[in-house]
């Protein structure tokens, strides 16, 4: 992944923060799985809307481009495996 976490903005790790903080908010009423999945299609629906706009031109196929966030997804998963694996839960 081209953006690894060293390299991030502050700014990207604070919306971080706020969306960790959203659902942590959310555990006293959904469950983890509901509140993963709600995560999961908020972030695929957003990614949708931007690649469906016609106004990029995009030079990958839908499944290129899915195959491309799929694979960022399974980079990033692993990042938070070795992160919370790494130190105490918090």
């Amino acid at each position: 992944m081209s953006n690894t976490p060293d390299k991030m903005s502050d700014e990207f790790w604070q919306t971080i923060e706020e969306f960790m903080s959203v659902a942590k908010r959310l555990e006293g009423h959904l469950s983890q799985a509901q509140i993963h999945s709600a995560f999961m299609y908020a972030s695929a629906c957003y990614s949708a809307k931007f690649l469906a706009n016609p106004q990029i031109q995009h030079r990958k196929t839908t499944e290129h481009l899915m195959a491309e966030y799929a694979a960022m997804y399974s980079d990033m998963l692993k990042t938070g495996f070795e992160h919370y694996n790494a130190k105490p839960s918090a």
